[in-house]
């Protein structure tokens, strides 16, 4: 996620196929109210994008913001081309700060065959073994089984056929009948539960072992499928 001032003006920011979060920190503070953290000692581009900059001295935080935007002003000052996160060096145009949604192709997340709750952190979708042993917040099976639930509704709001057609009356499908942002998805499954109760979430017609999770954790489920669900427009 670096990319500093060298690496910088040998590859030109419209030919690298990944951006740094340098670029974005800002944007997603300002536009996103998204603030961020980082914990490194290994860059000091940072120092320009930060509002707060704090050194853990033999275990005593001390603040340096002003120290630090001093050093990179300096630093600036003597180099022949100033990096400017959010210039393009080449160009000299403002990268854009627009973050791009993320879209669903919800009948791609169909499991096409059986779906099983192995244990709090698998879930055989289909053909394919869903790890969530990353997610840490995920306490227990009864979440996972309720996040299971989430995705086989996800793909019923697809079908006009689904076990499910309270998803159509959410106006989920917002550009075609299929494809959705990833946080509506996630917003109208939570609304969903938050009206109808938990049990919408079952499989069968009442399961008294279900728990609640959070969006977050059916988000990160969804990022872990490995089929093609997720676009990006």
């Amino acid at each position: 996620m670096i990319r500093d001032a060298k690496m910088a003006q040998l590859i030109p920011y419209n030919k690298e196929p990944i951006t740094p979060l340098l670029y974005k920190i800002r944007s997603l503070f300002e536009d996103l109210h998204v603030s961020t953290i980082l914990v490194m000692g290994g860059s000091g581009d940072y120092f320009s994008v930060a509002d707060l900059v704090l050194w853990m001295d033999s275990y005593v935080c001390k603040d340096v913001t002003a120290k630090a935007k001093e050093v990179y002003n300096t630093a600036t000052t003597t180099t022949t081309t100033p990096f400017n996160p959010c210039i393009n060096l080449n160009s000299n145009q403002k990268i854009s700060k627009t973050i791009p949604h993320r879209y669903l192709n919800l009948s791609n997340i169909h499991p096409e065959g059986k779906v099983s709750v192995r244990s709090k952190g698998m879930v055989q979708f289909g053909n394919t073994e869903l790890d969530l042993g990353g997610l840490e917040q995920i306490v227990g099976i009864a979440q996972t089984k309720a996040i299971s639930g989430a995705l086989q509704v996800l793909a019923s709001a697809a079908s006009s056929n689904g076990r499910n057609n309270s998803m159509s009356s959410l106006s989920l499908l917002r550009r075609s009948k299929t494809s959705v942002t990833l946080l509506e998805a996630l917003k109208a499954v939570d609304d969903l539960v938050e009206r109808e109760g938990l049990n919408v979430l079952a499989t069968k017609k009442f399961d008294g072992e279900l728990a609640r999770p959070r969006i977050f954790e059916i988000g990160g489920a969804i990022n872990r499928l490995r089929i093609e669900t997720v676009l990006f427009q």
